[in-house]
Protein backbone atom coordinates (compact mmCIF):
# COMPACT_ATOMS: atom_id res chain seq x y z
CA UNK A 1 0.00 0.00 0.00
CA UNK A 2 1.01 3.38 -0.56
CA UNK A 3 1.52 6.31 1.23
CA UNK A 4 -1.61 8.77 1.65
CA UNK A 5 0.13 11.88 2.73
CA UNK A 6 0.31 13.64 -0.76
CA UNK A 7 -3.18 13.05 -1.29
CA UNK A 8 -4.01 14.44 1.94
CA UNK A 9 -1.89 17.54 1.57
CA UNK A 10 -3.83 18.11 -2.28
CA UNK A 11 -7.04 17.82 -0.37
CA UNK A 12 -6.24 20.49 2.07
CA UNK A 13 -4.26 22.95 -0.22
CA UNK A 14 -7.49 22.88 -2.60
CA UNK A 15 -9.62 23.64 0.22
CA UNK A 16 -7.87 26.64 1.91
CA UNK A 17 -9.32 30.31 -0.11
CA UNK A 18 -7.43 32.97 -1.39
CA UNK A 19 -7.30 36.28 0.72
CA UNK A 20 -9.31 37.63 -1.59
CA UNK A 21 -12.23 34.95 -1.20
CA UNK A 22 -12.17 35.44 2.77
CA UNK A 23 -15.36 36.66 4.29
CA UNK A 24 -14.85 40.16 5.56
CA UNK A 25 -18.26 42.14 7.30
CA UNK A 26 -19.50 44.75 5.02
CA UNK A 27 -18.34 48.33 6.68
CA UNK A 28 -20.98 50.30 8.34
CA UNK A 29 -22.11 52.72 5.77
CA UNK A 30 -22.82 49.89 3.70
CA UNK A 31 -25.01 48.73 6.13
CA UNK A 32 -28.82 49.33 5.87
CA UNK A 33 -30.63 51.93 7.91
CA UNK A 34 -32.57 50.57 11.29
CA UNK A 35 -35.53 52.29 12.13
CA UNK A 36 -35.58 54.27 15.83
CA UNK A 37 -37.43 52.07 18.40
CA UNK A 38 -40.61 53.49 20.15
CA UNK A 39 -41.78 53.05 23.26
CA UNK A 40 -45.59 53.31 22.21
CA UNK A 41 -47.48 50.70 23.04
CA UNK A 42 -48.46 48.82 19.92
CA UNK A 43 -49.08 45.45 18.24
CA UNK A 44 -46.90 42.85 19.35
CA UNK A 45 -43.95 42.79 16.61
CA UNK A 46 -43.99 40.25 13.54
CA UNK A 47 -41.08 38.29 14.78
CA UNK A 48 -43.00 37.22 18.22
CA UNK A 49 -44.82 34.38 17.49
CA UNK A 50 -48.07 33.80 19.39
CA UNK A 51 -48.00 32.19 23.06
CA UNK A 52 -49.82 28.46 22.27
CA UNK A 53 -53.49 27.98 23.16
CA UNK A 54 -53.64 26.25 26.41
CA UNK A 55 -56.19 23.61 27.22
CA UNK A 56 -57.17 21.99 30.47
CA UNK A 57 -56.65 18.72 30.70
CA UNK A 58 -57.02 15.68 33.02
CA UNK A 59 -54.64 12.84 33.04
CA UNK A 60 -55.83 9.51 33.00
CA UNK A 61 -52.95 7.89 33.82
CA UNK A 62 -49.30 8.40 34.76
CA UNK A 63 -47.73 10.03 31.76
CA UNK A 64 -43.95 11.52 30.74
CA UNK A 65 -44.50 13.48 27.59
CA UNK A 66 -41.04 15.54 26.82
CA UNK A 67 -39.10 15.13 30.08
CA UNK A 68 -42.39 16.26 31.84
CA UNK A 69 -43.64 13.81 34.60
CA UNK A 70 -47.83 14.03 35.53
CA UNK A 71 -49.37 11.65 37.38
CA UNK A 72 -53.03 10.11 37.04
CA UNK A 73 -55.84 12.14 37.86
CA UNK A 74 -53.78 15.39 37.93
CA UNK A 75 -55.46 18.76 36.32
CA UNK A 76 -52.92 20.79 34.62
CA UNK A 77 -53.18 23.43 31.66
CA UNK A 78 -51.26 22.31 28.61
CA UNK A 79 -50.57 23.70 25.11
CA UNK A 80 -52.86 22.65 22.63
CA UNK A 81 -50.71 20.64 20.21
CA UNK A 82 -48.94 18.78 23.78
CA UNK A 83 -53.03 17.97 24.73
CA UNK A 84 -53.86 16.60 21.27
CA UNK A 85 -50.71 14.07 21.19
CA UNK A 86 -51.76 13.25 24.76
CA UNK A 87 -55.20 12.73 23.94
CA UNK A 88 -54.54 10.14 20.86
CA UNK A 89 -52.80 8.02 23.51
CA UNK A 90 -56.13 7.97 25.53
CA UNK A 91 -53.62 9.75 28.33
CA UNK A 92 -55.65 12.44 28.59
CA UNK A 93 -59.18 14.35 28.58
CA UNK A 94 -61.12 17.29 28.15
CA UNK A 95 -62.32 19.65 31.16
CA UNK A 96 -64.91 22.30 30.63
CA UNK A 97 -63.53 25.49 30.28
Amino acid sequence: MAPRKKDETAATEQMQLPEEQALVAPPAADAPAQPPESNEQGPASPDAPEPPRMVRALFLTNVKHNLDYYDAGQKNDLPEDVFVTLMRAKAVRLIGE
